[in-house]
């Protein structure tokens, strides 16, 4: 096995390259490409076969393309990851951001870096010196990939990331939110309260915080970070939007608004809403703790139930998890321990 670069996709795709953009190629008869078409069959070769450099996870019938993305590059940190991606969002930059996955690709990225190593193959076999022109993955520019330059450099200090999440409603989100992010500024720590419920966030009205800056405010420049006024405890608020319409550009930029928040910051306490969005998917994947709240309804408890689901289909982490049975007393209908064995086992604890 010489094969260089290792291709997961579907059976369609690898009978039909026409279908990720490979117009009458023949990945089979590549000698530098290895075509597998299963999850297992990706990792097995990964694992065993030392000639391989780059992985290019394209689709997976079995596996999230992220889900193997993540695994094959935790299984080697050494070995360059990339994934195809037809529709980019800043939810899925930050998922593979977290994942370690080294890049995503466009379609047309996929056949640049093709062609380069079709053209770096020929060129080695006919002994031709221009080949030690296009060696390794960057041979091929990544116009049209996903990879923003990252806001908070490497080495750079990252705040510790508290999400509060429920499957519904009522749950009591913001109280939790508030009363996590003032004891943590009580104690001297510096933290900022950001309001990620962007459609009905109440959090200003909540703390009576009148000075308060929307994140519209702060991401269209009005504000900096480190100009953010703070309340007596030294909290900082970064409050919802105040026209609900902004909400779905502001989700696009979240990413950004997290990386510069969390080289600023301490800890930041975010607050979200009741509908899951794609606001929910960027902070989950990048809390140190996300607490899950399930109030004495069953209907709440169902609904965590679905958003752990959700996750588990996402491919979001669930370890940072912590289920949080609030507002409990001697008539609850349940305990946390039934809280945390409806979760299967998840470390549950109550308010």
């Amino acid at each position: 096995m010489n094969a260089k670069v290792l291709l997961c996709a579907d059976e369609e795709s690898a009978r039909h390259p026409e279908l990720i953009g490979l117009r009458e190629e023949n990945l089979l008869e590549q000698p530098w490409l290895a075509v597998r078409t299963t999850a297992r069959e990706t990792r097995d070769l990964a694992a065993k076969s030392a000639s391989i450099e780059e992985i290019w996870v394209v689709s997976c019938p079995d596996v999230e393309p992220i889900n193997l993305a993540a695994a094959v590059k935790r299984d080697n940190p050494r070995r360059r990851v990339s994934m195809l991606c037809s529709q980019p969002s800043g939810s899925l930059h930050s998922r593979t951001k977290a994942a370690g996955i080294d890049e995503t690709m466009t379609h047309q990225v996929l056949v640049e870096r093709y062609a380069a190593r079709k053209r770096q193959v020929r060129a080695l076999a006919s002994g031709s010196h221009d080949s030690k022109r296009e060696t390794g993955p960057c041979a091929v520019p990544h116009t049209g990939s996903v990879s923003p330059k990252p806001v908070v450099s490497p080495g750079e200090k990252r705040a510790t990331l508290i999400t509060v999440v429920s499957g519904s409603g009522g749950a009591g989100k913001s109280a939790v939110s508030a009363v996590a992010a003032a004891t943590l500024a009580s104690a001297g720590i510096k933290t900022l309260l950001l309001d990620c419920d962007f459609q009905f966030g109440d959090m200003r009205e909540l703390l009576g915080a009148k000075r308060a800056y929307g994140v519209d405010e702060v991401l269209s420049g009005a504000v900096p970070l480190s100009d953010l006024p703070r309340d007596e405890q030294g909290l900082c608020l970064i409050a919802a939007p105040r026209r609900l319409e902004q909400s779905e550009t502001i989700v696009h930029e979240l990413p950004a608004l997290l990386d510069s928040a969390m080289a600023h910051f301490d800890a930041i306490v975010a607050n979200t809403g009741a509908n899951w969005g794609e606001q929910h998917a960027v902070l989950l994947e990048r809390s140190s703790r996300a607490l899950f709240l399930v109030d004495q309804r069953a209907s709440s408890l169902r609904a965590c139930k679905h958003a752990v689901e959700l996750c588990a289909r996402c491919g979001i982490a669930a370890s940072p998890f912590l289920f949080v049975a609030n507002r409990c007393s001697k008539r609850s209908l349940f305990s946390s321990i039934d809280v945390s064995c409806a979760m299967q086992g998840g470390a549950c604890c109550r308010t």
